[in-house]
């Protein structure tokens, strides 16, 4: 995803993309992502490199750490750029992976644009669904409602929801009763292809919500 881009220094723009740019590094910082070997972290620096707080506390390996060219990335945050916020670490590149990099392992075109100030690019990119995610799920649910949706819309008269009580029942030519604002489930209404769904309260002392 990531292996055709030019290469970068920590705190450079590519002066074709200005979406491939990566954040600074101080020095002791470039010093930590050149001891980091491909798919290591913290774990791997000389003592002299070790942050203070990780002297004592086993946990959060993965900051300051490396990615692996042959593996998934791990998931993108909105702190997706910040060596010191994930394994954002390049690959073979001493610093973090730039805002287009991280584009792409969110698998936005490459030649989609982000604006704004690099923080704001990044919980752009971080914030994300990733887009082929995005695509595949919009195409299970439109042959979801191909399959399944156009029959169940055909059928007239169908009884689109049902309260338990049995006092409340409607058709699909009818108006179904109005649901109130409420408390945990008696709240919930949507649909679901074209069946109307209604959730009621099992709790009799809930019912006002939804009556």
């Amino acid at each position: 995803w990531i292996s055709d881009l030019p290469p970068l220094e920590a705190g450079e723009t590519h002066p074709e993309d200005v979406n491939h740019r990566a954040a600074r590094l101080s020095p002791i910082n470039l010093e930590r992502i050149s001891s980091t070997p491909e798919g290591g972290g913290r774990m791997d620096w000389p003592e002299q490199l070790e942050l203070e707080c990780h002297k004592t506390h086993v946990g959060h390996t993965d900051v300051y750490g490396r990615m692996l060219k042959d593996r998934p990335a791990a998931a993108l945050t909105t702190r997706c750029i910040s060596l010191s916020n994930g394994r954002y670490g390049h690959p073979t590149q001493n610093r973090a992976i730039s805002v287009r990099e991280a584009a792409r392992i969110q698998t936005f075109p490459p030649d989609f644009r982000f604006f704004g100030s690099l923080n704001s690019m990044a919980r752009q990119v971080g914030n994300a669904v990733p887009v082929e995610l995005a695509r595949v799920c919009g195409l299970l649910m439109i042959d979801h409602f191909n399959r399944c949706g156009k029959t169940r819309a055909a059928q007239d008269g169908q009884i689109l929801g049902q309260c338990r009580n049995g006092r409340h029942a409607w058709a699909a030519s009818e108006t179904p009763p109005s649901l109130e604002n409420g408390s945990g489930s008696g709240s919930a209404s949507g649909q679901v292809g074209f069946r109307r769904i209604r959730a009621v309260p099992e709790e009799t002392e809930l019912a006002p919500t939804w009556r």
